[in-house]
């Protein structure tokens, strides 16, 4: 029987979540910006995290990331520029 181990790399979704958590609570743009998007789990996506030539055989790894339109909203945030999203 074969073996598939799959990993998932959530780091930087995890890291970008605090980070609107926080800026969130502090202020009123960025939580509008925020319910604007709708449901935050249609804004991630799965990627290959490396090429399967890298990978042992019988694994798998996908990295978590923003998908581009969460992607202008962190980077606003980071900026503290909300108005330009």
């Amino acid at each position: 029987m074969a073996v598939l181990s799959v990993s998932l790399d959530a780091s930087q979704v995890l890291s970008d979540l605090s980070l609107l958590s926080k800026t969130a609570a502090a202020s009123e743009r960025a939580r509008q910006l925020l319910l604007d998007l709708g449901d935050l789990s249609g804004q991630f996506r799965f990627v290959d995290a490396e090429p399967l030539s890298t990978v042992p055989a019988g694994q798998v790894r996908f990295r978590l990331e923003a998908t581009d339109r969460l992607a202008v909203l962190l980077a606003a945030v980071r900026a503290g520029d909300f108005d330009a999203h």
